[in-house]
């Protein structure tokens, strides 16, 4: 079963994907291959979904993981920091056209970045997945998402799409379609497929497109998830939207009613919908 931690782990494995193609670049730039400087440049987005992905960790995991077990994030926010410093290494060796300077920083960040990646996977999500409530999890992972802008959606999921192996595109999808109303799941499959091309017919056969999430336990965490995202929004929103939401996307009658809130408040934030 697909779990609120899955969406970490596929983001994890996708950050490495990205850097592995841009560290190559930027080595073979430096031994006089032409024409990779726009393989080089994806650094920059890339470093941008990294820093929401490292806000979101700090505002929503490491609390979580600080509550059952004190002083292990600690170390991994450092982490964080050293990676700033990092990418402006990097950035500055891109800034000044110098290829062999950005070779170097570009190795640097990878090695400093797979590590990091790596440490945490082992350790850090592992605790919080043993030491952490599953509710609590769904909590966290909710404010991660809400650290993405909103407006930067459709470039996030044409990023992270092609990086990722069919068992994560599964996994992120069936989160997706577990949280999001029908309206807004059917703008991000779109998405997807504009973004993953040929590979489409293979998520389809793991998610045929008739296929709807059952009710199940899963309801009473996903409400907590969607509710502090929303309740970063839009003040209006209760704790009722917890409750409500484990009734499940028009299922039954109960579901309906959530589903149309969500999609109204949806609205009122901009969101586009699917016709």
């Amino acid at each position: 079963m697909t779990e609120p931690l899955d969406a970490v782990a596929a983001i994890h494995n996708a950050f490495r994907r990205d850097m592995e193609g841009i560290d190559a670049a930027a080595f073979d730039s430096a031994r006089g291959k032409p024409g990779l400087a726009p393989i080089v440049e994806r650094f920059r987005f890339f470093n941008e979904v990294l820093v929401w992905h490292a806000k979101g960790e700090e505002l929503g995991i490491f609390p979580a993981l600080e509550a059952a077990v004190p002083s292990v994030a600690e170390a991994y926010e450092r982490d964080h920091r050293a990676l700033d410093v990092a990418f402006d290494a990097l950035s500055a060796a891109v800034s000044a056209h110098d290829a062999l300077e950005t070779a170097r920083a570009t190795a640097a960040f990878k090695s400093h970045l797979d590590l990091h990646l790596d440490e945490e996977d082992a350790h850090l999500y592992r605790l919080v997945s043993e030491r952490v409530p599953v509710p609590d999890q769904g909590k966290a992972v909710g404010i991660m998402s809400s650290t993405v802008p909103q407006e930067r959606f459709v470039e996030v999921v044409a990023w992270i799409f092609p990086l990722m192996g069919h068992n994560d595109r599964e996994n992120m999808t069936r989160i997706w379609q577990l949280v999001l109303p029908p309206p807004v799941f059917n703008r991000a499959k779109q998405l997807i497929q504009e973004a993953i091309g040929d590979d489409w017919a293979e998520l389809t056969r793991r998610i045929p497109t008739g296929s709807c999430p059952q009710p199940s336990l899963l309801g009473p965490w996903l409400g907590i998830p969607q509710w502090v995202v929303l309740k970063r929004r839009l003040p209006s929103v209760r704790w009722w939207w917890i409750l409500i939401s484990a009734f499940g996307w028009g299922i039954q009658f109960p579901g309906m009613i959530p589903g149309l809130m969500l999609t109204r408040l949806l609205r009122q934030l901009g969101v586009p919908s699917c016709q």
